[in-house]
């Protein structure tokens, strides 16, 4: 997709829906999903002032509409933090972005964390042909089955649980650094 000619729409309809589409898409990473189309609407408005709601238009300076609309979303989204903070005296700005903006992690955290577990899994099976145990509590916690839980289903004392996925964190993190991954 072309960032700055939103899918190549001709009809400014389409085109005004793609590029709405594409700020919320940016607001919703940045501030809380309640707040992410008011700060939307707010940019289109101020893009709407500036001339700047229709396909092939360039700034004076000869940026194109959605790197308009996105320099003024980035202002909007501060401004919302802004007005956020003078509402909650006391509290800083990186403060007010922490409560604020979307727990969600951005696509490229999503990503790596993905290729992260994907790693882990694929060395938890090289691990299950030399220690089946060690793979088999790591995998299960991996899972998110609760330590508590997984001891309880294989018949241990939590302690001895926690000693065994220990020595067995140290094997797995061997088995990485040989795939080059510090761990």
């Amino acid at each position: 997709m072309n960032l700055f000619e939103p899918s190549g729409t001709t009809t400014t309809d389409a085109w005004l829906r793609e590029l709405r589409s594409n700020l919320l898409a940016v607001a919703r990473r940045r501030v809380l999903a309640d707040a992410a189309e008011d700060v939307v609407q707010e940019t289109m408005r101020i893009l709407l002032e500036k001339g700047g709601l229709a396909p092939g238009w360039t700034s004076p300076e000869g940026a194109p509409a959605l790197a308009v609309a996105l320099r003024i979303l980035r202002n909007v989204i501060g401004n919302h933090y802004q007005r956020d903070r003078m509402r909650r005296p006391g509290g800083d700005l990186e403060d007010v972005a922490r409560t604020t903006a979307d727990p969600a992690p951005t696509p490229l955290e999503a990503l790596a964390t993905e290729e992260r577990v994907r790693i882990v899994r694929e060395s938890l099976a090289a691990m299950a042909t030399r220690d089946r145990d060690c793979a088999r509590y790591l995998q299960r916690l991996l899972d998110g089955v609760a330590p508590g839980a997984l001891a309880r289903q294989e018949g241990l004392e939590e302690a001895v649980l926690y000693r065994r996925v220990y020595r067995c964190r140290l094997k797995l993190r061997t088995l990485l650094e040989r795939r080059g991954i510090a761990a």
